[in-house]
């Protein structure tokens, strides 16, 4: 494994934190894709093991990577490519493959590492094009969307029930539904003819929609709250948004830029994502304590002599605080994928979602 930055020792100096709060130790997914193939982290649960896709030159194959035993391929010899979007503390992986030839269209699959990938019932290769899992809970319930003859639609799916819809508002528009939390609340984005709305969908409620104006919708957390961007006048603004009290702005990294977009969200009110920053696009982390700061300013240093490293992206956040991420070490091409880990931070008992105990 690969221990890294030298460099962050200065950005934790200079940083808008002032050098306050706890840092993240970093952990490379050594042993992956080799040197020349990039890696790219998709999500991360409680255990901080980590699926994401190698990318080669034949095609893209999805991994589950374990901090103790390393890593393993998804899929077979049945299936050449596939990508794996998400993941629950089981260890059960989702995303999608092309069961048979190299060719065809992605297909949701569920995957395990006792029983391998099987295709979800309803959306099997015969039953319809297109399909791709993004996500799924600790319960088995898994949200994705699939190509219809009218557009890509939004599906959730369960072991017990197959295949469902999400109702009016959602069935009946292009979308994609991207995450789903533990109480089998999803969030996703439909897309009209002009704009994007983001939507959050309850089995009691149905789908409510973001407030006026164009949104996207990423990541849920556990008590419903929806993370992902405001677009505006062709600029993107990282966004939390709660259906009982609004849509918040979560603000830029740098003043002007007009990107960033917000990717997950855990239960201590804890934010990550992307933004435009002053050396390009980098990963960030919000808090209610601190507002929106760049993750590589909070990365621990460990070793002076290690290569340079860019945070190009933080992806997903666990209950436990893991998060992960993606980057490029100083002088390389490949993209690298990262585990960070909080030190020293006390995670908050509080159940708001507020962040006040959070990581400060």
């Amino acid at each position: 494994m690969r221990w890294i930055l030298g460099f962050a020792l200065a950005a934790l100096l200079t940083s808008p934190a002032g050098g306050a709060g706890p840092s993240y130790s970093v952990t490379e997914l050594g042993g992956i894709g080799g040197l020349s193939r990039s890696v790219v982290a998709r999500d991360v649960n409680d255990h901080g093991q980590v699926v994401g896709d190698i990318r080669a030159r034949l095609g893209d194959r999805g991994f589950l990577w374990d901090p103790d035993n390393g890593w393993v391929g998804i899929g077979d010899e049945r299936t050449p490519t596939s990508t794996a979007q998400g993941l629950n503390n089981a260890a059960s992986v989702v995303g999608g493959s092309r069961f048979g030839r190299a060719f065809d269209p992605d297909h949701a699959f569920l995957w395990t590492q006792a029983e391998g990938m099987s295709g979800l019932s309803g959306l099997l290769p015969r039953e319809s094009g297109f399909s791709r899992a993004r996500d799924i809970n600790n319960h088995g319930m898994v949200v994705g969307s699939y190509y219809a003859e009218d557009g890509e639609r939004a599906f959730r799916w369960s072991p017990s029930e197959g295949l469902g819809g999400l109702g009016d508002g959602v069935d009946g528009m292009p979308g994609r539904a991207f995450a789903i939390n533990d109480a089998g609340t999803v969030a996703g984005t439909v897309h009209g003819d002009t704009r994007s709305r983001a939507f959050v969908w309850t089995d009691t409620a149905g789908a409510r929609f973001a407030p006026d104006g164009e949104s996207v919708a990423y990541g849920i957390g556990p008590s419903g709250r929806v993370v992902g961007a405001i677009i505006a006048d062709g600029h993107r603004e990282a966004m939390r948004w709660d259906p009982s009290t609004g849509v918040r702005g979560l603000g830029q990294l740098v003043a002007g830029a007009g990107f960033s977009e917000a990717r997950d969200i855990n239960g201590d009110g804890v934010i990550v994502g992307r933004a435009v920053g002053r050396e390009g696009m980098t990963a960030f982390v919000w808090t209610e304590a601190r507002g929106i700061r760049p993750l590589e300013a909070l990365v621990e240093p460990v070793d002076d002599g290690q290569d340079p490293l860019r945070l190009f992206s933080a992806v997903a956040i666990s209950e436990a605080g893991h998060i992960a991420a993606y980057g490029r070490y100083a002088g390389e091409r490949a993209l690298r994928s990262f585990l960070l880990q909080p030190r020293g931070a006390a995670r908050s008992q509080d159940s708001s979602g507020d962040g006040a105990g959070a990581l400060q």
